[in-house]
């Protein structure tokens, strides 16, 4: 809990190489703005501000500045006025670093007439120094306009209709259009009593910047005159690395409760601090994220698992008590456990598994299947009373050796191995997507295990697909024969499977124990899965039948 107690005043430790490598600057070309200036230098400098020509052979290219004066408990304006704008000499943002296929995009719109900024993550990461996964754009085309435009696009949404445009290699542009600000949003409650707001309110850059999460996400990059555009004083948090909601917090929760988890999630990744006004509001509204919608929360959640800082968000997500709206069961398990040595052992399985996981993210390219996210941290950290609960049924207690950190851990009267075969359908490997279609009909026809009817009670309060359970399911057994001695056909069939990998990965996320790590090293060279050895067939010693004839012949 130390490395995270002082999140609102220090930066993680995760920011520490970064600070090495940059001086403990954003960027090299990133001014910063004292903070110090008065209220009438700002007027003052409001007035003497000028734009940049969109020429783009000028030379005269000034800079406009603004120092905002504001305190760091303060909010963001929900009006800004005039735009703080950087020209190309003032930061550090190149074309070269951009994707070819979004500068595409923006060159059509430009060129047929229209606005088109990059905008949010791509542009956060690219004045951070990262390489951006995803680059998103903005424009004030409308979504028919767009499609017109680009045959390869399609309108999706069902809160605010945007573009995906489709290029080789499976990659997405996403094209949003402005929206125009909160108060034209119409907001509606589900069957389930889940807050649905329809927002398909167009507007111009400056509504549609006060209309996103964090002051860092709110900046527009203009490829028209190659100079940055900021509304809401993302610049200056920048600089100052500070996470800051736009607006006031309590408003922007309650209008999408989700933005809590983002705002830990970006504080984590880039290792800033979350600002006073922001922080105090998540801890004492943190029950709003029960009017998300569970699909939405779900999505978040896995994007913090994937972030490649997923302990961290972990402990700070358990920190402002966002964890049981995320993760209900490691949490239940920590308030069971309370202050004891069990509590402190939860601690040490889920850090050695998250510190796996983002150690795995970023050694490898591929990303890990949601399947191994969500199960991983619970091996060994279901809490007790969903044990005894479900140990009532006798038959239930073989299974639960599959959620243990090592097996025979779980006491309790063991059923024979022939039942779990039956009950799973031959050790459930016969139930992969992957594999013959009469065999998923006969799963089909059986119904659901009990195996898979005890993973459904544990993610009860998860928004889980039955694709990812009945994948869990496939896991857990194959985790039970990866660490058994005695089911050598069992293994080698194994071995053929499509999630094999997966199993292996799972196996190496969730060694708690020295037996697990050994077994782990006997199954992989190097972190690679061994396959299985492929037999030399013995050539025969029979001569072929044509020659026997022959000399039967003579």
């Amino acid at each position: 809990m130390d490395e995270i107690s002082d999140i609102t005043k220090t930066s993680p430790e995760v920011s520490e190489d970064r600070e090495k490598k940059t001086g403990g600057k954003v960027s090299p070309r990133m001014p910063k703005r004292s903070s110090g200036e008065s209220d009438s230098g700002a007027k003052d400098r409001k007035k003497s501000r000028s734009r940049r020509p969109s020429n783009r052979g000028s030379k005269d290219r000034s800079r406009s500045r603004q120092s905002s004066g504001r305190s760091e408990s303060m909010s963001t304006p929900d009006l800004p006025g005039e735009p703080l704008i950087l020209p190309r000499t003032e930061h550090c943002i190149s074309r070269k670093n951009i994707d070819p296929d979004a500068l595409k995009v923006m060159r059509r719109l430009i060129r047929h007439g229209h606005k088109a900024y990059l905008v949010g993550g791509g542009v956060r990461d690219l004045l951070l120094g990262k390489q951006p996964k995803d680059f998103d754009v903005s424009t004030d085309a409308r979504p028919e306009e767009v499609r017109s435009l680009f045959r390869n696009s399609r309108i999706i949404g069902r809160r605010f209709r945007l573009n995906h445009v489709y290029f080789r290699g499976n990659k997405i542009i996403e094209l949003s259009t402005f929206r125009a600000s909160s108060e034209d949003d119409e907001t509606t409650v589900d069957g389930e009593g889940k807050m649905l707001v329809s927002d398909n309110t167009f507007g111009d850059p400056q509504t549609d910047s006060v209309r996103r999460d964090l002051t860092i996400n709110g900046l527009f990059y203009d490829l028209n005159s190659f100079s940055l555009i900021d509304y809401v004083g993302g610049i200056e948090d920048l600089n100052n690395k500070i996470i800051r909601i736009i607006g006031d917090p309590l408003t922007r929760f309650q209008e999408d409760p989700v933005r809590m988890i983002r705002a830990v999630r970006h504080a984590v990744r880039a290792g800033f601090r979350i600002e006073d006004g922001t922080y105090n509001c998540i801890v004492e509204n943190h029950e709003l994220l029960e009017l998300a919608s569970r699909a939405r929360v779900h999505d978040e959640f896995l994007k913090e698992l994937r972030g490649g800082e997923s302990f961290m968000s972990i402990r700070l997500l358990n920190k402002v008590g966002l964890l049981p709206y995320v993760m209900p069961v490691l949490a239940e398990s920590l308030e069971e456990a309370g202050d004891s040595d069990e509590a402190a052992a939860i601690w040490r399985r889920t850090e050695h598994t998250l510190r796996s996981v983002d150690a795995f993210s970023r050694k490898s390219r591929e990303e890990i299947s949601s399947a191994v996210l969500l199960l991983a941290p619970l091996i060994g950290n279901v809490p007790r009373r969903m044990l005894d609960h479900l140990a009532q049924d006798k038959k239930n207690i073989p299974f639960l050796e599959h959620f243990m950190s090592s097996p025979g851990e779980f006491g309790g009267e063991r059923e024979s191995q022939k039942s779990v075969d039956e009950d799973t359908g031959s050790s459930a490997l016969k139930l992969a997507p992957g594999d013959s279609e009469s065999a998923r009909r006969r799963a089909r026809k059986k119904g659901v295990s009990r195996l898979g009817k005890i993973i459904a009670y544990v993610f009860e309060g998860s928004e889980v697909s039955r694709k990812d359970r009945e994948r869990m399911e496939q896991l857990l057994i194959a985790r039970s024969v990866l660490l058994s001695d005695k089911q050598s056909r069992a293994l080698n069939s194994l071995r053929n499977k499509s999630y094999y990998e997966d199993s292996i990965l799972l196996l190496h996320l969730t060694a708690h124990t020295p037996e697990a790590g050994e077994r782990l090293m006997e199954l992989t060279d190097d972190g690679v899965p061994k396959k299985r050895p492929k037999k030399r067939r013995r050539r025969s010693s029979r001569k072929p039948s044509g020659e026997k004839t022959k000399k039967k012949e003579s």
